[in-house]
């Protein structure tokens, strides 16, 4: 107990207050601003459906969102933006192929250097999608049913990232530059502009002659399969800096020592595709009446039956910079995450149901 208590108060009990104190331009303020609003969204859809025949029909849908007023962050005291400094840009062998030139943000500039930084959340960031949708079905008709979807997309944002990225908006900015939202307008880190699902169920019934047992093997038998084939998602290129980017930057992440988005300032944002989609998910079952009102079905289940590998990630790392030179990284764009094991969909996804 005596070894206890040294090591630390027992609860309820509390530390004792301390008077260490954070030194100063190290601590962040994070708050909204005062014409702070809360984001929203518009949608739409057009859709035109057509019966073939009685078993089969068409559907052609359009879909439109757009969403207003993400949250978005700014430094209210990283100052104002220094002297340009120009970067080399060399290829694999060393040889000069390129410059790029970018203002500066300077820690000397800082608006209070009693803080690190004054973190503004406002509402600068806007999303747009547009998709055509097109399916074909076929009703349950003859032990058969089948459906076809297709979908092209185009998911727009300005780098607004996933939903677990700066959930709080405590780590800062997420740009290139300080405010310029506009600036990081791009293709979504969600967007897949191709999908194509392709769904079926074959619930043959061989005969209805020849005994019980018969009946029993061959009959009340049912296959169904899952297919999608799907262009690749995106990610961002980005920038390594080891050490700093040019004396007296504000931060050393960047080229521009800005420190908040990492993307390489002269590629547009997600400009990597990681791969495609190729995937096929299985069922049989069997279904065993074992009385009026109790049925049992054993099932067998596939997922990725044909074993295709398809990157959910790679390497990001386009470029990295050394005392004012930027030089090519030699593995982008090398898959470093596959989604070659069952983990999506779900069984439940190869329940399609008749239409």
């Amino acid at each position: 107990m005596a070894q206890e208590l040294a090591a630390g108060p027992v609860f309820p009990s509390r530390l004792m207050l301390s008077n260490r104190t954070a030194l100063p331009g190290t601590v962040d303020l994070t708050f909204a601003a005062k014409d702070f609003r809360n984001a929203y969204t518009a949608q739409g859809n057009f859709g035109i459906d057509h019966e073939i025949s009685k078993n089969i029909g068409l559907t052609v849908s359009y879909l439109w969102s757009r969403g207003l007023h993400l949250s978005t962050v700014q430094d209210l005291n990283i100052g104002p933006t220094g002297a340009p400094v120009t970067f080399r840009i060399t290829d694999n062998n060393g040889a000069q192929v390129d410059s790029y030139t970018t203002p500066t943000y300077l820690r000397a500039n800082r608006v209070n250097p009693n803080w690190n930084r004054v973190n503004l959340v406002d509402s600068g960031g806007n999303t747009y999608y547009n998709a055509l949708v097109t399916q074909f079905r076929k009703r349950m008709s003859s032990g058969f049913e089948t459906s076809l979807a297709y979908t092209w997309s185009h998911a727009i944002d300005y780098n607004q990232g996933a939903g677990f990225q700066n959930i709080f908006y405590s780590a800062g900015p997420t740009t290139v530059s300080n405010g310029d939202y506009r600036g990081e307008k791009g293709t979504s880190v969600l967007d897949q502009r191709h999908r194509l699902t392709v769904n079926s169920i074959w619930s043959p019934a061989f005969s209805k002659t020849g005994g019980r047992l018969r009946s029993f093997l061959i009959n009340d038998w049912q296959l169904s399969h899952i297919s999608t084939f799907a262009s690749s998602p995106h990610a961002t290129a980005v920038v390594f800096v080891s050490g700093s980017p040019f004396p007296g930057a504000a931060f050393n992440t960047t080229l521009n020592g800005f420190g908040g988005s990492t993307r390489v300032p002269f590629l547009p944002l997600n400009s990597l595709d990681m791969d495609s989609v190729i995937r096929t998910d299985g069922r049989l079952s069997k279904a065993i009446d074992l009385s009026d009102a109790i049925r049992l079905q054993v099932l067998f289940e596939a997922f990725n039956i044909f074993n295709h590998t398809y990157n959910t990630g790679v390497i990001t790392r386009a470029y990295n910079v050394v005392n004012g030179v930027i030089s090519p990284s030699p593995r982008l764009g090398e898959g470093n995450a596959t989604g070659a094991f069952p983990t999506e969909p779900t069984p439940d996804a190869l329940r399609w149901p008749s239409v």
